[in-house]
């Protein structure tokens, strides 16, 4: 699993012109908290906590905060709890740490990996995703970047479910074995709806009438 450090500033002020104040000068506020960690205002650089939730562990990425306190350097093992984003510009506003024990186990979310391509595509199938995604317990230490599943033998009408996914040892999973995750369907095609027959229908129509006057003025110049 990843492991990164992440450098803080301490913050005191939470009014919104302070955390306006801090964005612009490339810090996004935070705040990190934990049974062990009492509630703290900081502030992490932007860029550094962008490269640290863009690695291959995603969110699931372990982070030692480095925080000062009484003039003292610690460090605090947290992972992210939420991150907020601006609604239009891609931009983080805020974000929350936990501080965790690496000796317990958490519960995250993991992103699940197809691979190889479904035999029943070769047949004109096509495979439908239900979960992208599965909650796990593990150590901290033991998160998986993924868990994998072979789809290579799945046939027209056969699906897999999360009882399937490749789990490593230490790994739990906490959803329904019995949950789909991908499927092979047969397309279908969608049928005409019957206002666009009538419109078709109107628009022959409508071209037959175009024609029959041309035809009749032929007649009489003959």
């Amino acid at each position: 699993m990843e492991r990164l450090e992440l450098k803080t500033v301490k913050r005191e002020s939470t009014s919104k012109g302070a955390k306006k104040e801090m964005r612009r000068k490339g810090f996004i506020p935070a705040v990190v908290y934990g049974k062990e960690i009492d509630n703290t205002l900081l502030a992490v650089d932007w860029k550094e906590l962008f490269q640290a939730l863009n690695t291959s562990a995603g969110s699931n990425v372990l982070i030692d905060l480095i925080m000062e306190d009484n003039d003292q350097k610690r460090k605090e093992t947290v992972m992210v709890r939420e991150v907020q984003k601006h609604p239009l510009k891609d931009f983080y506003l805020h974000v929350d740490f936990i501080g965790i024990s690496l000796k317990d186990k958490v519960e995250v979310k993991v992103p699940i990996y197809f691979n190889g391509e479904p035999k029943g595509s070769k047949e004109g199938g096509v495979p439908s995703i239900q979960l992208r995604e599965v909650m796990v317990e593990s150590l901290p230490t033991a998160i998986p970047e993924y868990l994998e599943v072979d789809v290579s033998d799945l046939d027209i009408g056969e699906s897999l479910n999360i009882g399937d996914l490749m789990v490593p040892e230490g790994v739990e999973i906490l959803d329904d074995p019995e949950e789909t995750i991908i499927t092979v369907v047969v397309p279908t095609e969608e049928p005409v709806a019957e206002e666009e027959e009538e419109l078709e229908e109107e628009l022959e129509e409508a071209a037959e009438g175009e024609e029959a006057p041309e035809e009749d003025e032929g007649e009489e110049e003959a």
